[in-house]
C-alpha cells in the first residue's frame, strides 16, 4: 500500500477487530460455563505463546 500510511492501516485493522469482538459479545450470553473456559484458553494460547513461524 503506497498511498496509505502504516499508522492509518494499523488503526483501521484495530478498529475492525474491536467491531468484530463487540458484535460477538451478544452470542456469549446464556452459554454454558465451558464456553468461557474455551475462550480464555484460546486467548491464552494466542497471547502467551510466542509464534513459532518466522517470515522469510
Amino acid at each position: 500500500m503506497r498511498f496509505v500510511s502504516r499508522s492509518v492501516m494499523t488503526g483501521f485493522v484495530n478498529a475492525l477487530a474491536i467491531l468484530i469482538f463487540m458484535a460477538q459479545l451478544p452470542e456469549l450470553i446464556g452459554v454454558p460455563w465451558l464456553t468461557y473456559v474455551m475462550v480464555a484458553a484460546g486467548l491464552g494460547i494466542i497471547y502467551l505463546f510466542p509464534p513459532r513461524a518466522s517470515a522469510p
